[in-house]
C-alpha cells in the first residue's frame, strides 16, 4: 500500500518542486495551498505524514499543526520554514513534530520524509515495511514485564 503524504505551502512555486521531489515510487503525494485547504481535504482522506510550512496567511502552520494532531493523532507531521530559527519551537503541552529548515535539498527533504514515517511506525509499533512489532526484546534485547 503507498504511503499517503499531504504537503502544504502557499508559494506555488515550492509546493510544486516538493510534490516533484517527493513523487517517488510508493507515496501517492497531495497539496495544499493553505492551513483550511489542507483541513478540508483531511475530513474525507486519510494520510501517513503532513508536510508543512509554518508562514502562511489566514491559518497558520502552527495551527495546522494542532488540529491535526487533535483530529488525526495517527497522522505524523514534518514542519518545513524558512524561519524556524525565528519561530518559537512548542512548548510544553503543544504538539512536537519533525522540522526541517529552508532552504533544503532534494536529499534533505527525502531524508526529512523518511526519518518523520520511521517515527511514526515507531510509535505505532510497526516496521519499515508496516509489519506489526510484537515483543519488547526486538527493540530493546528484554523481555517485556
Amino acid at each position: 500500500m503507498d504511503t499517503r503524504l499531504l504537503i502544504v505551502d502557499d508559494d506555488q512555486d515550492t509546493l510544486e518542486v516538493m510534490r516533484r521531489n517527493l513523487a517517488l515510487p510508493g507515496y501517492q503525494v497531495a497539496v495544499a495551498s493553505g492551513g483550511e485547504e489542507a483541513l478540508v481535504f483531511l475530513r474525507g482522506t486519510r494520510v501517513d505524514l503532513l508536510v508543512t510550512d509554518l508562514k502562511m496567511p489566514r491559518a497558520s502552520g502552527w495551527d495546522l499543526v494542532r488540529q491535526v494532531r487533535e483530529r488525526h493523532p495517527e497522522t505524523e507531521i514534518l514542519v518545513v520554514s524558512g524561519y524556524l530559527s525565528s519561530e518559537p519551537l512548542p512548548k510544553a503541552g503543544e504538539p512536537e513534530g519533525n522540522f526541517l529548515a529552508k532552504p533544503f535539498t532534494e536529499e534533505e527533504l527525502r531524508q526529512a520524509v523518511e526519518r518523520a514515517l520511521a517515527c511514526g511506525r515507531a510509535r505505532r509499533g510497526k516496521g519499515p515495511s508496516g509489519e506489526k512489532i510484537t515483543g519488547g526484546e526486538e527493540l530493546t534485547g528484554r523481555k517485556p514485564r
